[in-house]
C-alpha cells in the first residue's frame, strides 16, 4: 500500500519524501521518521519519550539530539512569515498544526488527488471539501458538497471529487433525514462518473456498494464487489468500513468486527472506523467490552462524539448513570447539539425516568426543518419513554422510505424491545430485492 499525507501546501509520500507546492524538501532520515510519527499522529500530540522510543529504539538520545531533529523539522516546515506547521504544546510534545489529508490505494493504482487533478484551483476546491465533509453537519456537508461540485465543474476528469461527492452524500443520509430516492440518484451518478474515469477506484465502488447494500437492499451483491475490490487492491479502510456495515445489516457481527478491525489497522485514527468497531462491539460483545474501548480510543482521540455517544450507551448499559450523562453532555457540546446527538440524550433521559428532559430532547432534536434526525434514531426514546405503539410507528415509517438506519436497526440494543417488529417491517424490503434480482 502507497500512502500520500496532504496537509496545506505540503505534500509526504515514503520514497518521494516531502514536497512544498510540488517542490522537494530534502530531509535527513532522523527527520523524516520524525515527521512520519507526527503524521501518523494526525494532528495530536507527541511527547519527547516518545520520540525518543520511536527514532532510537533501544537506546538514550540526548535531549539536544531530538531538539535537533524538532529544529530541521521547524524549519522544513515554515511557511509565510515565519510561522511553522510543527508547534510545541508545552507539557504535552509537538503536533503538527493542519488538517491532515491522508489517501490510501494500492501500489498499482495510486494516484494522489493532487497529481489527479489537472487544474490547481479543483485541487485547492477538493481540499475544501474534505475538510468539511469532517465537521458532519449539515451545514458543512452541503457546503462540501458544493466544493466538490465546483471542483468537478472546473476539472470534469476530477475522479476523487466526483467520489467526494458520493460519500459526503453518504455520510449526509445516515446523520440526518433526507429523500433516499435523491439520496441515490447522487449516489449513483456521481461514483459511476468516478469509475468511467477512474476503473477500479475503491472509494467509488465502495460508495456504489453501499448504494446497492443499504438503499437497494441487495446485500449479497454488495458485499461481492466489495470481496472482489480488496482482493484486486489491496487493503483499504472505505470499502474495509463498507464491507463492516454491509456484515452488520446482514446480522453476520462477528464479522463486521473483523472488517473494522482490519480498517483500524490500515488507517488507526480514522474516525469512520473507531466509532463502529465501538458500535459493533457494543452489539456483540456486550457493553463492558464496548466501554473500555471508547474509553481507551477517547483518550487519544477525546474530540469524537460518536465514541462519547457510544460510551454513554454502554455506560448507561453497565448502571454507571454518571459517566453516561458525562459523556453524553460532552458529545451534545462537540456537535453543537446537533439532533443526532439530542436523539440519544433524549434515549438516556428516558431510560432514567426523567420523562420531561427526554421529551424537550425530542422536540428541540425534531424543530430544524433540515436537521431532523432519522426516524430510526428517534425511535428509541419514544420507545423508553413507555410509548411502543409510537416507536413502532416510526419504524415502519422508516421502512416504508427506506430510511438508510432502518437497514441496521435490528441489531440496535437500544431497540431490542422491538427487534422482532424490525425484522417484521424489514422483511417485504428483502423479499423485493430478492424479486428484483430474480
Amino acid at each position: 500500500m502507497n500512502t500520500i499525507y496532504e496537509f496545506c501546501e505540503f505534500s509526504y509520500q515514503q520514497g518521494r519524501g516531502l514536497t512544498k507546492n510540488n517542490m522537494k524538501i530534502p530531509l535527513e532520515p532522523l527527520v523524516e521518521k520524525l515527521l512520519v510519527l507526527l503524521l501518523e499522529a494526525n494532528g495530536q500530540s507527541i511527547t519527547k519519550a516518545s520520540v525518543a522510543d520511536k527514532l532510537w529504539p533501544g537506546g538514550a538520545p540526548s535531549d539536544s539530539s531530538i531538539d535537533r531533529c524538532a529544529y530541521l523539522l521547524r524549519k522544513a516546515l515554515s511557511q509565510l512569515r515565519g510561522r511553522s506547521l510543527l508547534v510545541t504544546a508545552y507539557g504535552r510534545g509537538v503536533r503538527i498544526d493542519a488538517t491532515i489529508l491522508k489517501l490510501r490505494a494500492s501500489s498499482s493504482q495510486f494516484i494522489s488527488a493532487v497529481a489527479s487533478a489537472s487544474d490547481p484551483a479543483a485541487y485547492e476546491l477538493y481540499r475544501v471539501g474534505i475538510e468539511l465533509t469532517g465537521k458532519r453537519t449539515r451545514r458543512e456537508f452541503d457546503l462540501g458538497m458544493n466544493a466538490f461540485r465546483a471542483a468537478t465543474e472546473l476539472d470534469p476528469s476530477y475522479a476523487a471529487a466526483w467520489a467526494g461527492q458520493a460519500y459526503i452524500q453518504i455520510m449526509k443520509s445516515q446523520r440526518f433525514r433526507c429523500d433516499v430516492e435523491e439520496s441515490r440518484r447522487i449516489i449513483d451518478t456521481t461514483s459511476q462518473r468516478a469509475l468511467e474515469i477512474w476503473p477500479g477506484m475503491t472509494t467509488a465502488l465502495a460508495a456504489r456498494a453501499w448504494m446497492i447494500g443499504v438503499l437497494d437492499w441487495r446485500l449479497g451483491e454488495a458485499i461481492s464487489m466489495l470481496d472482489l475490490a480488496l482482493a484486486e487492491e489491496g487493503e483499504d479502510w472505505v470499502p474495509l468500513s463498507i464491507r463492516g456495515w454491509m456484515n452488520v445489516g446482514a446480522g453476520h457481527l462477528s464479522l463486521a468486527l473483523a472488517d473494522f478491525e482490519r480498517a483500524m489497522k490500515v488507517s488507526p485514527l480514522e474516525p469512520d472506523t473507531l466509532a463502529p468497531y465501538a458500535w459493533v462491539l457494543l452489539c456483540s460483545c456486550g457493553a463492558g467490552e464496548a466501554l473500555s474501548f471508547a474509553e481507551t480510543t477517547l483518550q487519544k482521540r477525546p474530540d469524537r462524539p460518536g465514541l462519547l455517544l457510544i460510551l454513554a450507551t454502554a455506560a448507561l448499559f453497565v448502571g454507571d448513570t454518571k459517566r453516561a450523562l458525562a459523556a453524553m453532555s460532552q458529545a451534545i457540546d462537540l456537535t453543537h447539539r446537533q439532533p443526532i446527538a439530542l436523539a440519544v440524550a433524549a434515549w438516556i433521559y428516558a431510560s432514567l425516568d426523567r420523562r420531561q428532559k427526554a421529551i424537550e430532547l425530542i422536540a428541540e432534536a425534531e424543530a430544524s426543518p433540515d436537521q431532523k434526525p432519522p426516524l430510526s434514531m428517534i425511535a428509541p426514546a419514544y420507545l423508553a419513554l413507555g410509548d411502543h405503539a409510537h416507536a413502532r410507528r416510526l419504524i415502519e415509517q422508516a421502512a416504508s422510505e427506506r430510511e438508510p438506519g432502518i437497514f441496521f436497526a435490528s441489531v440496535n440494543p437500544r431497540l431490542v424491545a422491538l427487534r422482532q417488529q424490525i425484522q417484521e417491517v424489514v422483511r417485504p424490503l428483502r423479499e423485493s430485492a430478492c424479486n428484483a434480482i430474480l
